[in-house]
């Protein structure tokens, strides 16, 4: 019986899906399926996941015309047959004890998730990102009680018949926050979490990644993100750390990103503008600025972002 479906989307991945598949070859084989999701590639890609799973009867592939991440993602859920599933980007590393690493964490316990560390690998350096709450079994509200700011990066196993039960899938409209929304929802069906500290993986963060470039008319959906967290996240609304992870994602992909680029447009500031203007975004800095529950360099941000507006900004992009 399949234990776990490793689900894996690549596009145009040539140039890093080897350090994915060198990662996976290093882990034990059994009661673990590789799904790799073609999302239309036109490079080479396809290539090498074929020369790769060819003799692997636990590798599956499947080629869609390109849709998208949150896509590939989907499909990968509709042909799991595991217990739990796993998501991986094609350009990220699975760590080499991963896999004993998830079946040992489910081996023991009827958990419905497990949230584990991060190693963050940026120009051949590596940093652990440790969780911020105590390796125990939780429930969702305890998760977001005992943290000030749920993991930006939630990787975790989930368990499978949650999400097919309740038919859960990613948001194709959502281009950032897309996992994190994901997660609220299996939370608002699952009953117990339990937290690791061991971590399943390594993401690779590359200069080229959507928190270093600038893209006006797509960064601007972080509205629509934070919209569907609202929407989707009444369970934990109540918890300050569940506004102040919504606060870091729509700072982190706006506000943030644009002052330490130095960002001067008149594209920029009218985004940023457009962004200061939202009744949810103002409703949510607000908020932060007014919580005593908040830790004050978060709570400092969100009160200088709610009186200074564009005029900060503008002063930001001269300090960084």
């Amino acid at each position: 019986m399949v234990k776990i479906s490793i689900i894996i989307p690549c596009y145009n991945l040539s140039s890093y899906i080897n350090s994915c598949i060198e990662g996976i070859s290093r882990q034990p084989v059994g009661k673990v399926e590789y799904i790799f999701i073609n999302d239309g590639s036109t490079d080479d890609t396809l290539r090498q996941i074929e020369e790769f799973c060819k003799t692997k009867p636990y590798c599956k592939i499947i080629t869609q015309p390109n849709a998208g991440v949150s896509s590939a993602r989907n499909t990968g859920i509709k042909h799991a047959e595991g217990e739990y599933i796993y998501l991986l980007d094609g350009d990220d590393i699975l760590t080499d004890n991963a896999v004993s690493s998830m079946l040992d964490a489910i081996k023991d316990s009827d958990c419905d998730a497990v949230l584990s560390e991060t190693i963050v690998l940026q120009n051949g350096s590596e940093r652990k990102i440790p969780l911020p709450i105590a390796d125990e079994i939780y429930t969702p509200e305890e998760i977001y009680k005992n943290v000030r700011v749920f993991p930006l990066m939630p990787q975790l196993l989930y368990r499978s018949d949650i999400i097919k039960k309740h038919n859960l899938r990613f948001d194709d409209n959502l281009k950032f926050g897309e996992v994190y929304e994901f997660t609220i929802h299996f939370f608002c069906y699952a009953n117990t979490v339990k937290v690791i500290s061991k971590c399943f993986f390594k993401y690779v963060m590359r200069d080229n990644s959507a928190t270093h470039i600038p893209n006006y008319s797509k960064d601007l959906s972080i509205i629509e993100t934070l919209k569907k967290y609202k929407q989707i996240g009444k369970r934990f609304s109540s918890f300050p750390s569940f506004n102040l992870t919504a606060f870091k994602i729509v700072m982190s992909f706006t506000y943030n990103k644009y002052a330490k680029l130095g960002l001067t447009s008149s594209a920029a500031i009218e985004n940023i503008k457009y962004l200061l203007e939202d009744n949810d975004i103002r409703n949510l800095i607000k908020e932060i600025s007014r919580s005593t529950n908040i830790p004050i360099k978060d709570r400092l941000l969100a009160i200088y972002v709610n009186l200074s507006g564009v005029r900060g900004y503008k002063l930001l992009t001269k300090l960084f």
